[in-house]
């Protein structure tokens, strides 16, 4: 029985019944150590065992922390998979109810995982109960089906009657009052202490108060040692040290006991109870004397070396020790921050390395850990990453590496609004005598990074023109300072001189062996831009998926943004629009909290959810990202104002999307770009004109517009410009030109646009027959692009030119883009994520949220039930419909 928690008890009753009708819950419990958080949480799993509902749970554990996925798995089994849609198990299983304890030691993909249940739970009926010391799901909290219930200590009453129950008497007021003094009222302490005195034979009367006034947490660890022998609490010692789940070849050398009595050892101190709580084992392990402390950790860390465990166990030791105290700790600590940054944990890696610097160092050493520490904390702080990579350049006394050093420096001073001392770092570098190759690879870095600025833009422009002026008489070589140099240039040839067959040259060259982008080197994103722009699409978005993996892999934040946001824009450009929506996603989410950088990211993310129709959404996002009112004048502002340009047009804002579009072909003016296919805002401002009744100045944009389009020659720019020219002129041959140009250029959505034009403009001349085809074409194109608004355009379209069309499908294979289809066909086939993300050039967690998408649009819970719906569908001829 549970004292003092009515309440609590009351809210998890009616949180059950919610569930039960169809309505979803979400009940955090939160409280300190002790509290009775997991009595609660086990409340909740009985009462929905008696209830008949279907319940999974699992704990987290601290140990446990490195295991992706490993609490989701304990929640439903070994066979699951991070693409398990929540939707099709709930529709096999009823009401389920997730219970989560210890949710603060939770690995942080479980979280992502069940966050992401949460944003979607509505309309199922699912009870999540997550019992946490800490705020693993903060933004949770703030869902509307959202509980958060914080049990707070044992009220007089209710420890009274603990004792009573405990001691078989009732318990004088004074001695009740004495034990929640000594406790806190916190019931595991009471608990602890009611055990003692139980065995102590103490009776709860005013005499026997006194005893217990200096109870108190520290005072478990002497209660605990007083019931161990010699050799229990040397075990024990050495598990409150390694922790609970300690591998057991390890103990026997850390408590210096034989490795034959180390089993029971164990069973004895588990029959006792001890150590089964956080608790318990935290007030022992603060109440061992230093010197003791020290030598188990020292001793831990020697014997996980010696079975070379993973860096990270080795490390939590190596924390705990002074400088000097082990071998190799150096070495343990890097690797240990290596692997964090491969999970995507740069706190944990900057900790780690942080600890290094107070351990002897080489010169060599000290340099690469202050390195390596900046680069961590480029995540999550930029004026420390500014710091420790100085630190790093100081150090660095060899040309090549004070260059590589200058790289990320100046990275970091770009993205803390800090160009022109990012341009002083690479160009000291520079004069540094650094070979010609690495001189190469810094110019065009310099150039990259001062670009984005207003301050230091004309500087770039200037330099990468007097660049272009030598590349015919200069060899650039084939290093990575040839390859950055080519990238650039093929950015210059896209923007200025219009020369597509050497933009698309020059483009190919800088992929050559991988070796631009794995130096980092942000210069590879701007020519693959360039590629795109071309109209080589399909390998650009390629190309961007590998740097994307191997940024992720390796911690390159700069890197890792840029490569997401832009291949965001490569897949809107193909008409990808969920992989587009998913790049951007991952742009957004991961920016470095100190720097909200990039804001072409939110464009991307903006441009995804118009082609939604997620019209409100779409705005939220400007909002949020402060992107509303006046932007600054910068390289790369003209995406974003193109992008809120386009949303603007979409909600009715006719003069406000001009005033963006105009304002984005001035921006574009002054970096001398004149190519539409970096913008192409003459089309789009030219058809706000014409609605707005302006037909000369519409007239004027769509021709120029046209004549630079013809010139650069890609087929997705020509595409758009034939399409606003047909549209502006009411010419359905130039629509059909914009149809044949677009058809096999890789720009689907582009080309279920002009379907949709050329449609609507033969129903207007009453070529009804003929109109029908083109805006079923469009419905088609548009679907399997997930373009929903197009889709509904060219619905509603085609139900005007007399056709009775099938409903827009939300469900079901016609429902599934392009994209999805990929992966459904190759999951089908047998392919784990990993090898389909590698086969598509995307990031697993991408492939995760496809098939989290195609579970619920097929409502089947998993690979297997996927499999069979495919085949039927095959079987039925519904597939061609998508993989066609």
């Amino acid at each position: 029985m549970l004292h003092d928690r009515a309440t609590e008890l009351e809210t998890i009753e009616a949180a059950l019944a919610d569930v039960r009708a169809g309505q979803p819950r979400v009940l955090i419990i939160e409280g300190e150590p002790g509290i009775g958080k997991s009595a609660l949480l086990d409340v909740l799993i009985s009462d929905a065992y008696r209830y008949g509902m279907t319940v999974a749970a699992a704990a987290g554990y601290e140990r446990e922390r490195d295991r992706p996925f490993g609490v989701v798995r304990a929640l439903f089994g070994p066979a699951w998979e991070p693409s398990l849609d929540p939707y099709g198990f709930v529709a096999a299983h009823g009401p389920l109810v997730i219970a989560l304890d210890d949710g603060h030691w939770a690995d942080p993909p479980s979280l992502d995982w069940l966050a992401h249940l949460i944003r979607r739970i509505e309309g199922l009926p699912v009870l999540v109960g997550i019992a946490t010391r800490g705020d693993p799901l903060r933004e949770s909290k703030r869902h509307r089906a959202s509980q958060l219930l914080r049990p707070g200590p044992l009220t007089s009453a209710g420890v009274a009657a603990l004792v009573t129950a405990r001691l078989g008497e009732p318990a004088a007021e004074e001695f009740a009052l004495a034990c929640r003094t000594a406790t806190g009222g916190n019931p595991l302490f009471l608990d602890e202490l009611l055990r003692e005195l139980v065995t102590a034979r103490v009776r709860p009367t005013l005499d026997e108060a006194e005893r217990i006034r200096d109870f108190g947490p520290d005072t478990i660890a002497r209660h605990v040692r007083h019931r161990l022998d010699a050799r229990e609490e040397r075990v024990a010692e050495a598990i409150v040290v390694l922790g609970a789940d300690a591998d057991p070849e390890v103990i026997p050398g850390v408590a210096n006991v034989p490795r034959a009595e180390t089993a029971e050892l164990l069973n004895r101190l588990s029959g006792m109870g001890i150590l089964v709580h956080p608790i318990t084992r935290t007030a022992v392990y603060n109440n061992l004397p230093s010197e003791r402390r020290a030598e188990l950790h020292r001793r831990s860390a020697q014997a996980l070396l010696a079975l070379h465990a993973p860096a990270a166990q080795v490390a939590r030791h190596v924390m705990a020790l002074g400088s000097g105290e082990l071998d190799h700790a150096v070495d343990v600590l890097r690797t240990a921050a290596s692997d964090a940054m491969a999970k995507a944990e740069p706190e944990a890696a900057a900790a780690l390395l942080r600890r290094a610097t107070e351990e002897r160092l080489t010169p060599e050493e000290f340099q690469l850990v202050h390195l390596e520490l900046g680069v961590a904390e480029q995540h999550f702080d930029g004026a420390a990453a500014v710091r420790d990579l100085t630190v790093a350049m100081i150090a660095a006394t060899e040309p090549g590496s004070r260059a590589v050093v200058a790289s990320r420096l100046a990275q970091t001073l770009a993205m803390s609004g800090r160009p022109a001392e990012a341009v002083t770092v690479i160009e000291n570098a520079t004069a540094d005598g650094v070979d010609a190759d690495r001189r190469w690879w810094l110019e065009a870095e310099l150039v990259a990074i001062a670009l984005l600025h207003k301050e230091t833009r004309d500087f770039a422009r200037h330099r990468l023109a007097a660049i272009a002026d030598q590349a015919a008489a200069t060899d650039f070589g084939t290093g990575v300072g040839g390859l950055a140099v080519s990238a650039m240039l093929a950015a210059h040839a896209s923007w200025v001189t219009l020369d597509r067959p050497a933009t698309i040259r020059l483009a190919r060259r800088c992929m050559a062996r991988g070796a631009l982008f794995r130096e980092p080197s942000i210069t590879y994103v701007y020519g693959m831009l360039a590629l795109a722009r071309a109209g080589e699409l399909d390998l650009a978005a390629a190309q961007l998926g590998e740097v994307l993996a191997h940024a992720q892999r390796t911690g390159t934040q700069v890197l890792y943004l840029a490569a997401a946001a832009f291949r965001s824009h490569v897949n809107h450009m193909r008409g990808r629009v969920q992989d587009a929506l998913d790049d951007a996603h991952i742009a957004v989410k991961d920016t470095p909290r100190w720097r909200p950088s990039l804001p072409v990211r939110f464009a991307a993310l903006v441009d995804a959810l118009v082609e939604r129709g997620e019209l409100d959404a779409a705005m939220d996002t400007l909002a949020e990202a402060g992107l509303t009112g006046p932007l600054p004048d910068q390289m790369q502002i003209d995406i974003v104002l193109a992008a809120r340009g386009r949303l603007r047009m979409a909600r009715g804002d006719l003069e406000g999307a001009l005033a963006d579009f105009d304002q984005c072909g001035r921006l574009l003016a002054r970096l001398g770009v004149v190519n539409p296919a970096v913008q192409p805002w003459r089309s789009e401002a030219a058809i706000v004109n014409q609605l707005l009744g302006r037909g000369p100045e519409a007239e004027e944009l769509v021709t120029e517009e046209l004549r630079l389009a013809r010139q650069w020659g890609a087929p997705r720019c020509l595409g758009i410009a034939l399409q606003a020219a047909g549209i502006i002129r009411g010419d359905v041959d130039l629509l059909s030109e914009a149809v044949s140009v677009l058809s096999g250029s890789g720009a689907e959505l582009d080309a279920a646009k002009a379907h949709l034009e050329l449609g609507r403009a033969r129903a207007r001349a009453g070529n009804l027959a003929e109109a029908r085809k083109e805006l079923k074409t469009a419905l088609t194109l548009s679907q399997h692009c997930g373009a929903t608004r197009v889709a509904e355009q060219s619905y509603q379209e085609l139900i005007k030119a007399g056709a009775k069309p099938r409903t827009v499908a939300h469900t079901g294979i016609s429902a599934l883009t392009s994209a999805e289809w990929q992966v459904a066909r190759l999951t089908a086939s047998g392919m784990r994520n990993q090898d389909v993300a590698q086969t598509l050039f995307v990031t697993r967690r991408t492939v995760e949220l496809h098939l989290t998408s195609i579970y619920r649009k097929l409502a089947v819970p998993g690979r297997a039930a996927l499999t069979a719906a495919l085949h039927q569908a095959e079987q039925r001829g519904d597939a061609s419909d998508v993989s066609g």
